[in-house]
């Protein structure tokens, strides 16, 4: 009887540290988190988006969000200080600290819409600024913040660059994709 209780346990005591390690922190519960943010996968019927956590010690967790479970880790890496400065200066860039609460603060999101949640703090011990919102892949970006899409795009080139990095040891999460809007016609 007592060997089958300490089975119990042990697998009970088991199954919740990999749910723990699998399950993402959010950024108003983690003091150790300096970046949290969820990425859209537009338009698939089974992958809803990719969920980053970043540390202030410069480690990096991603998860997948499939529509049929819940977020499953898919890769941890250890930042360079060059990518950890470059996602400082993705935020800067962006003035981040001026966004609002909820995205788009204004106009109607294209359908069907992403659900996105950017979290950033610029020091431990300070406060943290979180950006919820919607988007999709057909872009309105006069209802967004100036920036936003620039910020959204290089966060997306950076774990696409971390997920898919060779073995080279290349930082491919460092190449920045190009800033859309520049292509698009003006009135």
């Amino acid at each position: 009887m007592l060997l089958i209780m300490a089975a119990v346990t042990l697998s009970a005591c088991f199954s919740s540290q990999t749910a723990s390690v699998n399950t993402p922190g959010w950024i108003d519960e983690n003091p150790n988190l300096q970046y949290d943010f969820t990425l859209p996968i537009y338009n698939h019927p089974v992958y809803l988006g990719v969920k980053v956590n970043v540390s202030f010690s410069g480690m990096a967790s991603f998860y997948l969000l499939r529509s049929d479970e819940p977020y499953r880790r898919i890769k941890s890496v250890s930042l360079t200080f060059e990518e950890q400065a470059y996602l400082a200066s993705l935020f800067e860039e962006a003035n981040f600290a001026t966004y609002p609460d909820v995205v788009p603060s204004n106009g109607q999101v294209g359908t069907p819409p992403s659900a996105i949640r950017i979290g950033y703090r610029t020091g431990q011990d300070h406060p943290t600024q979180i950006v919820h919102g919607a988007v999709s892949k057909k872009r309105n970006e006069d209802a967004y913040p100036d920036g936003f899409f620039a910020l959204l795009d290089g966060l997306t080139a950076f774990a696409a660059g971390k997920l898919n990095a060779s073995a080279s040891g290349k930082h491919a999460g460092l190449i920045r994709t190009p800033d859309r809007r520049v292509a698009a016609k003006k009135p």
